[in-house]
């Protein structure tokens, strides 16, 4: 910078041990283990005012200061994109649980028995299901190879705008698709409101984007897997800011690192 700058605030996908900004694990970034990500930024700017967070909780951060959840106290967000990410804010603060690793929600299990093996060790991780990996799974294993075959022909990344295109077009394997996301979903939002008593629940990445899509069977299995008094007054909203949100939200923490 050719001039003196508030700070630098960072937000990246991993388990980030606070308040030392320490990386523990990062499944997008294996080679990341016990790396001290903070302290050689701070050495490297030369300045004290230097926060690390986990890209999610950044989101997050983004979307309470000016984004959908701008004046909420309390709120969920699950950000659905390549993978499955989440942040818990309570009383108008991030949780950030005991040490910053606090909001793992795509590590959450949704399938108990013979789930998929996932990156992080586990197996039947919603990850492994609702999300960008989940689809191209779900697509390459899909029984209709007719359908499948719809979709080898294109690069993988492509693949889950072309399951919109196919839904929005009336495809009715894609509809059936977007269901079962619907439900899955519906199962992990009731166990995080039963756990929290939040009303907010604040739905980000590609994924997001689809929410039209499969908001009804979102809402049907909502009510089958909480109480009704909290699933009554639950609010499923998109988030506002897209990929700006955690740009805007580590900008916060770059101030935040100043004061």
């Amino acid at each position: 910078a050719d001039e003196p700058f508030a700070g630098m605030g960072l937000g990246v996908c991993g388990v980030i041990d606070q308040p030392d900004g320490m990386m523990r694990q990062s499944p997008q970034f294996p080679q990341w283990q016990d790396f001290p990500l903070k302290a050689l930024l701070v050495e490297g700017l030369g300045t004290a005012n230097v926060a690390v967070e986990n890209d999610v909780n950044a989101i997050a951060l983004g979307e309470k200061w000016t984004g959908a959840a701008a004046g909420e106290g309390s709120f969920v967000l699950l950000a659905i994109g390549t993978g499955f990410g989440g942040a818990v804010v309570l009383d108008g603060r991030l949780w950030p649980g005991l040490h910053g690793m606090a909001g793992e929600a795509g590590h959450m299990n949704l399938v108990p028995v013979d789930g998929r093996p996932f990156t992080c060790g586990g197996t039947g991780c919603i990850e492994a299901y609702v999300s960008q990996v989940g689809l191209i799974t779900s697509v390459r294993t899909h029984e209709d190879r007719d359908f499948a075959d719809l979709f080898t022909p294109h690069p993988a990344s492509n693949w889950p705008k072309l399951m919109s295109d196919l839904a929005q077009a009336g495809d009715q394997r894609a509809l059936d698709f977007y269901g079962r996301w619907g439900h899955y979903l519906g199962v992990h939002i009731g166990s995080l409101l039963n756990l929290l008593d939040v009303e907010l629940v604040l739905v980000g990445g590609g994924v997001g984007q689809s929410l039209p899509l499969y908001r009804e069977q979102l809402l049907t299995s909502l009510h089958g897997h909480c109480f009704k008094a909290i699933a009554d007054r639950a609010r499923i909203v998109p988030c506002t800011l897209g990929d700006l949100g955690g740009i805007v939200g580590a900008a916060s923490l770059a101030l935040n690192a100043r004061s």
